[in-house]
């Protein structure tokens, strides 16, 4: 008898597995990480210009020492591949990862694109300096390459046979979505910028029934649940966390932040609960709450609220940006679709301008 139960729980348990990695999901949210991640990667590449400058220019440190031993690595990069010691590596790497970004957000050729955009991240990231926030970003580019190579990034073309029948509120999405989002089209007609308006913003929509196996999305989700849980178990260790102080430290410097954080100091009790409400948040709230569905959207927008006014109040490059990126793993079609809504005012405002005559009038003449 027991055998018998053990046997079957192992086998509840593989079923389980089985389910959490291989069920048919919608591409909706991975296109939209792939869109965000790719212009994200613009902004990224443009920030790291100067420090690369700085490192690999002409004028640079390794120019004059021949090595940066803060940053050495044994694997080759592009760096070290094609560095002659002047401002013309720095311009290739740096133009290569902000056109590489472009080609991810773009939907063309999804199994390589992403695979050229690890390569120029990889490059920065193992060479310059920085934080647990670019390690992050470089984890984003390895997850993307892989479900771009399993063809999962493909921007409204189905490889898979199955189709999700409906999403969790009971709602058809293609339907649902489509009907708001297709008459959009008429916006833009010009060869050029419609088939970069459809391929941006209509085909992820429209497509929202095609489905790939879970496994691509939960790698983001893992990440970043796993980022969360080690953070709080890693701050336990540290005196001013575990007393409840920390807060109340960082209030009291001026290096990293960005506006005047002083009077906390006078609320003591403050931030000793503001110090155990982090800890309790990254511990626990976040990497239970996230998977249990009446607490899905309320976790993460308390996640993205404590991002965003970190961003606000501190110097903290990266970090807080990157995450809120592998937060749109978590969400499902019926979230995107109440997202799109909200952009109604823009879609009537842009159908009433004359916009939509002159691009039709460009098309007809074309």
């Amino acid at each position: 008898m027991t055998s018998f139960s053990s046997t079957r729980w192992f086998s509840h348990a593989l079923g389980g597995i089985d389910r959490f990695l291989f069920e048919p999901r919608s591409r909706t949210p991975l296109r939209l990480m792939r869109i965000a991640y790719g212009l994200f990667l613009v902004v990224y590449f443009t920030s790291l210009y100067s420090p690369a400058m700085m490192l690999y220019g002409t004028d640079g440190l390794v120019s004059r020492s021949g090595e940066y031993p803060l940053s050495h690595v044994d694997r080759p990069h592009l760096f070290h591949l094609i560095s002659d010691h002047s401002d013309h590596v720095v311009w290739l790497v740096i133009g290569g990862g902000i056109t590489s970004g472009f080609w991810l957000a773009s939907g063309v050729l999804t199994r390589i694109a992403p695979l050229v955009t690890w390569l120029f991240v990889s490059s920065v990231v193992t060479v310059i300096p920085g934080n647990s926030g670019d390690m992050l970003v470089m984890c984003f580019a390895t997850y993307m390459a892989a479900a771009g190579l399993a063809g999962h990034l493909n921007a409204g073309r189905n490889n898979s046979p199955h189709r999700l029948p409906t999403n969790p509120t009971g709602k058809h999405p293609p339907k649902a979505i489509s009907k708001e989002v297709v008459g959009t089209t008429n916006l833009v007609k010009s060869p050029i910028l419609g088939k970069a308006y459809r391929r941006l913003l209509i085909e992820p929509f429209t497509s929202s029934g095609q489905t790939i196996p879970a496994w691509s999305i939960r790698l983001f989700q893992i990440q970043l649940v796993y980022v969360y849980f080690f953070s709080g178990y890693h701050k336990l260790a540290n005196d001013t966390w575990y007393h409840g102080t920390a807060l109340h430290y960082i209030a009291g410097q001026t290096f990293w932040s960005r506006v005047d954080l002083s009077q906390l100091l006078g609320w003591p009790a403050v931030t000793s609960l503001m110090t155990t409400t982090v800890l309790l948040f990254e511990l626990l709230a976040f990497p239970v709450l996230v998977w249990v569905k009446p607490w899905r959207i309320p976790i993460l927008l308390a996640g993205v609220i404590f991002h965003v006014t970190i961003s606000i109040t501190m110097r903290v490059f990266v970090f807080h940006q990157i995450l809120i990126l592998y937060y749109m793993a978590f969400l499902l079609p019926g979230d995107w679709q109440a997202i799109w809504s909200l952009f109604r005012p823009l879609q009537k405002f842009l159908s009433c301008s004359g916009w939509q005559a002159e691009a039709t009038r460009a098309t007809d003449g074309s």
